[in-house]
C-alpha cells in the first residue's frame, strides 16, 4: 500500500483537514501524490515517518524535527504535525505546535491547527499553544477571542502567556482591551504584570479605554511586587502623552525603594516630553540617584523634555562628578538642535579633563550641530583619546557644509594615527564628506596601501564615491585588484566601474574572464559602466560568452549591450546564444539583440 493511502490521507480525513486545504492555497491530497510521486521513495522521508510510529514519545518528537527539517516536503511535515496534534504524549504534542509555529508560508492553516489544539487537556500543550498564536498577528481577527478565552483558562501560566501573547500581537488586540481590564487586579502576579504588559503594548486609539487603562496601570503603581510596578510604568511610558493623567503617580514612583520601578518611571515620565517640564527638577534630581541606570535614563528624560531642562543641565556641566557632567552632554544630544541655546556652554566641556565627558559632548555636538563648534571639534581630532578621535571622525560627515572644513585633519588623521579604528572613522568620513581634492590623494596613497584590509575596503569604496574625480586613484586601484582579500578585491572592481577610467578595462577583462563567479560579474558590470570606452574588451567578452556559469554569459550580454557595439560578430554571438540551455541567458540575448539593433539604426551612418 502507497505511503499516502498507508499513512498521510487517514490523518487528513480523521482530523479533516482535507476541508481546510482549499482555503489555505495548500495543495489537494490528490495534487500531493503527483508532485511527489518520485519523491516519496526519499528513504529519509521513509526513514521519519516510520519513526512516527515507534511506541517511545522521545523518538516520536525526534522524527518530527527531522521531518520539519527535511526539505522538498514541507507538505509532508505539516501533515505529520497536525496528526501528532492527536498524540497520547503531551510533549509529543508540544513538540508538535512548536514546529507548526515555524511553518509561516501555511499560515493560515496552522493558526486553524492551533486554535482547535487549544482544547488540549494539558496545560503544558495549552500554554505552548497559546504562546505559538502570538506569533501570527496577521491572523488576529480569529486568534484574540481564543487568547481572550484563556485569560480565564484554569491553569495560572497559561493565562500569563495568553495577555503575553495579547501583547505580541500589539494594536491589533483591540477588541481584548475589555478583558485584559478585568484581570488588572488580579491576586495573579505574574498575570497582573503581562496584563500592564499588553496594555502598554496594544495602546488602544478608543479615548473612553484609554481612560480606563491609564486608571488600571495607575492602580498598578502600586502594586505590591517591584515587578508589576516596574512594568506599569513601563506600559505607561508606551501610551505617552495619553498617560498624562497619571504623571503624579509616575513622580511618586521615581522614590520606590526598587530600582527597576524607578528606572521605569523616569523613563515614562520622558516619554511625556515636554509635557512633563513643571517637574523637571524633580526629574533632574535622579542624576544623582544611587542606581546608575536611573542616573542614565534621567539624562535620556531630560533630553526629551526639551529646552526646559537647559538651565539645569547646564548647572550640571559644572558638577564635581564627571557622570553627572557626562550626562548633561548626553541629555543635549538627545535634545537635538533644540539645544542650541546652550551649544557655546557645550562647545566649552569640549575641554574638559576627563575623556568620558569629551566624549559625551563630541557625540551630543553632532546632534546639536552648533555651527561655532565646529573648529573646536576638529581639533579633537589630536585628542589624547582614541575613543574621543574616533567619535569626532565617525560624526563629521554630519556637519554637511561646514564639514569639509576637518577633511585635511581627517586625511592627516588617516596618514598618522596609530588606531586602526580612527583610521577607519577618518576613511569613511573622507567619503562621505566629498573633498576629491584632499580626500582623494589620502584615501589612494594611504587608505588603499593600510595594513588592515577593513580600511582597504572602506577606501575603495570611498573612491567608487568620487565616480570621475577620482580618475588619479585608478592607477593604485588597478593594483588593489592583485589584494589578499577578496572583499578589497571586488570594492576595488566596483570603483574602477565608477570612475569610468578606460585605463582600467584591460585588467577588468581579465578578472571577467577568471574562474570567481563573483568577482567576474563585477568585473562586467564595471565594463558595462565604463561604456563605450571599453569597446576594445569585445572581443574577449564575445569569448567569455562561452563560459560555463550561466550568469557570467548573462551578464556579459547586458555588458556588450552597454558597451553599444553592434557589429556583425556580437550579433552573431547574441543569435548563438538564444539556443542557450538556460533560459536566462536566452531571455537576455533576446533583448539584447533587439536593444543593439535599435540603436544601430538609430547612430548616424
Amino acid at each position: 500500500m502507497k505511503l499516502y493511502q498507508q499513512y498521510l490521507f487517514p490523518w487528513l480525513l480523521g482530523l479533516g483537514v482535507s476541508l481546510l486545504l482549499p482555503c489555505t492555497g495548500m495543495a489537494t491530497p490528490s495534487k500531493i501524490e503527483k508532485e511527489h510521486k518520485k519523491a516519496i521513495q526519499d528513504p529519509s522521508l521513509q526513514r521519519w515517518v516510520a519513526e512516527l510510529k515507534r511506541p517511545e514519545e522521545w523518538a516520536r518528537a525526534r522524527a518530527l524535527e527531522k521531518l520539519a527539517d527535511l526539505s522538498g516536503f514541507q507538505d509532508f511535515a505539516i501533515f505529520a504535525l497536525l496528526r501528532s496534534l492527536d498524540d497520547p504524549h503531551r510533549e509529543v504534542r508540544s513538540r508538535a505546535v512548536t514546529l507548526l509555529e515555524q511553518q509561516k508560508e501555511q499560515a493560515s492553516l496552522v493558526v486553524t491547527a492551533l486554535l482547535r489544539a487549544y482544547r488540549d487537556k494539558s496545560a503544558t500543550v495549552r500554554w505552548r499553544v497559546v504562546q505559538s498564536l502570538g506569533r501570527f498577528p496577521q491572523d488576529a481577527q480569529r486568534i484574540v477571542p481564543v487568547l481572550t478565552q484563556a485569560l480565564s483558562d484554569r491553569h495560572a501560566t497559561v493565562q500569563a502567556q495568553a495577555a503575553t501573547s495579547l501583547g505580541w500581537l500589539g494594536p491589533p488586540a483591540q477588541h481584548a482591551t475589555p478583558a485584559l481590564l478585568q484581570h488588572a487586579n488580579s491576586k495573579n502576579a505574574a498575570l497582573q504584570r503581562q496584563v500592564f504588559y499588553a496594555l502598554g503594548q496594544i495602546n488602544t486609539q478608543s479615548k473612553d479605554k484609554l481612560n480606563k487603562v491609564v486608571e488600571a496601570l495607575s492602580a498598578g503603581l502600586q502594586a505590591s511586587s517591584s515587578e508589576n510596578r516596574a512594568e506599569a510604568a513601563k506600559a505607561l511610558g508606551h501610551l505617552k502623552t495619553h498617560s498624562l493623567s497619571a504623571l503624579q503617580d509616575l513622580l511618586k514612583r521615581l522614590n520606590d525603594r526598587a530600582p527597576e520601578v524607578r528606572q521605569q518611571a523616569v523613563w515614562a515620565l520622558g516619554q511625556l516630553g515636554p509635557a512633563a517640564a513643571k517637574h523637571v527638577t524633580d526629574i533632574y534630581n535622579k542624576l544623582e540617584d544611587t542606581d546608575p541606570t536611573v542616573r542614565s535614563l534621567t539624562a535620556d528624560a531630560l533630553g526629551h523634555i526639551g529646552p526646559k531642562a537647559l538651565p539645569l543641565l547646564k548647572k550640571a556641566m559644572r558638577s564635581q562628578r564627571v557622570e553627572t557632567r557626562s550626562h548633561a552632554a548626553t541629555a543635549m544630544g538627545v535634545m537635538g538642535p533644540k539645544a542650541q541655546a546652550a551649544g557655546l556652554a557645550l562647545t566649552r566641556l569640549l575641554r574638559d579633563d576627563e575623556a568620558e565627558v569629551r566624549l559625551a559632548v563630541v557625540q551630543a555636538l553632532h546632534k546639536v550641530q552648533y555651527k561655532n563648534a565646529i573648529w573646536a571639534m576638529v581639533r579633537r581630532l589630536r585628542d589624547d583619546s582614541w575613543e574621543v578621535r574616533e567619535a569626532v571622525a565617525q560624526g563629521i560627515w554630519r556637519w554637511e557644509k561646514l564639514a569639509r572644513k576637518a577633511v585635511p585633519a581627517l586625511a592627516t588623521r588617516l596618514y598618522k594615527d596609530e588606531r586602526e579604528e580612527v583610521r577607519l572613522a577618518a576613511t569613511h568620513a573622507l567619503g562621505k564628506i566629498g573633498v576629491p581634492r584632499w580626500s582623494v590623494t589620502a584615501l589612494y596613497r594611504r587608505g588603499l596601501t593600510d595594513q588592515d584590509p577593513a580600511i582597504r575596503l572602506a577606501a575603495a569604496q570611498a573612491l567608487g564615491s568620487f565616480q570621475s574625480r577620482a580618475s588619479r586613484a585608478v592607477r593604485r586601484l588597478l593594483r588593489t585588484l592583485g589584494d589578499s582579500q577578496a572583499k578589497v578585491r571586488q570594492a576595488a572592481i566596483v570603483a574602477l566601474g565608477r570612475i569610468g577610467s578606460s585605463r582600467a578595462v584591460r585588467k577588468l577583462t581579465k578578472v571577467a574572464r577568471s574562474n570567481n563567479e563573483n568577482l567576474a560579474v563585477e568585473a562586467l558590470q564595471s565594463l558595462g559602466n565604463i561604456g563605450s570606452k571599453a569597446k576594445r574588451a569585445v572581443p574577449a567578452l564575445l569569448r567569455t560568452l562561452g563560459s560555463n556559469n550561466a550568469n557570467v554569459r548573462t551578464h556579459t550580454i547586458h555588458t556588450l549591450v552597454k558597451i553599444g557595439r553592434a557589429g556583425d560578430r556580437v550579433i552573431a554571438a547574441l543569435q548563438k546564444a538564444l539556443k542557450d540551455q538556460s533560459p536566462q541567458v536566452r531571455d537576455a540575448a533576446k533583448q539584447a539583440i533587439k536593444q543593439l539593433r535599435t540603436l544601430a539604426l538609430a547612430s548616424p551612418k
